[in-house]
């Protein structure tokens, strides 16, 4: 009795105008794979997206990887700032030594090939002056100035960086790289009397534009990079006039042949002029 209740129960509930749960028949010519793959693509779609194109492929894995970089170079800095400044002032100043040795050697007959010595000379030099100096300048900037952001602030950064800390590290650089390369001192004072202004004032075109931005826009612990940056196309100029050669003065050529017997002007007979 309990049995038959219970089956004219199920069939009451399963009557007209109920509504049925049976799997959908399956179309003839499919197979129920297809079905289920069907489904796990409407479900989640990007498993049955097709392979994207291999440039756009290798993009994606550029963009990871730089945004990867770029959160260690920051946990770097956070932890080991001046570690973290002076190793990438050191690289990037021995890419600017070479890229000058590169403008120097371009028009050179049989040029020798490239100083690594003199690129590890300027390199430790930058590791120094860029890499520990500047670093520590731009901490002093930021505690001693207000960063409020404004017009007043950034100006007053930009102008005591060109007035004090650009004249210290370039003497830094004009005298150091000609002693380190054996230069008397009496010679590199005067190269730094001809040189210092000419420097000077290709640091004032370049950086102080550079540092109303800087100051304004970019966040203090990556300055030191963006610097750096700023540095190293910097430092093919400085590298360049460093290791300029003095002019020299062409010698006095004759306006033409003495006449025979070393005699005055005699016509068709030239003397120098």
């Amino acid at each position: 009795m309990l049995a038959a209740s219970l089956v004219a129960a199920c069939s009451a509930f399963a009557g007209p105008g109920r509504p049925h749960f049976a799997r959908p028949a399956t179309p003839r010519g499919a197979s129920p794979i297809a079905l289920d793959l069907g489904s796990y693509c409407f479900l989640a779609p990007s498993l049955c997206a097709p392979p994207e194109p291999a440039p756009l492929q290798l993009l994606h894995e550029i963009s990871a990887a730089a945004e990867g970089f770029s959160h260690l170079y920051y946990a770097a800095l956070q932890s080991h700032y001046f570690e973290t400044t002076a190793l990438q002032a050191f690289v990037l100043v021995s890419v600017g030594d070479i890229g000058a040795q590169a403008i120097e050697n371009q028009h050179a007959e049989g040029a020798p090939p490239i100083d690594l010595k003199r690129t590890m000379r300027m390199g430790t030099l930058g590791l120094f002056i860029a890499g520990v100096g500047t670093a520590r300048w731009l901490q002093f900037l930021e505690q001693n100035v207000p960063a409020n952001g404004s017009a007043q602030a950034v100006m007053e950064k930009a102008c005591l960086d060109a007035t004090i800390w650009a004249p210290i590290a370039n003497t830094l650089y004009l005298v150091l790289t000609p002693l380190l390369e054996g230069v008397k001192p009496e010679a590199v004072a005067s190269d730094v009397k001809a040189k210092f202004v000419p420097v000077m004032r290709a640091e004032v075109m370049t950086y102080f534009p550079y540092n109303l931005i800087s100051f304004s826009l970019i966040p203090p612990l990556l300055r030191p990079f963006t610097t750096g940056f700023v540095s190293m196309c910097f430092a093919i100029y400085i590298s360049w006039i460093t290791h300029n050669e003095r002019a020299v003065e062409p010698a006095v050529e004759p306006a033409g042949e003495l006449c025979p017997g070393g005699e005055g002007d005699a016509e068709g007979c030239l003397v120098y002029g």
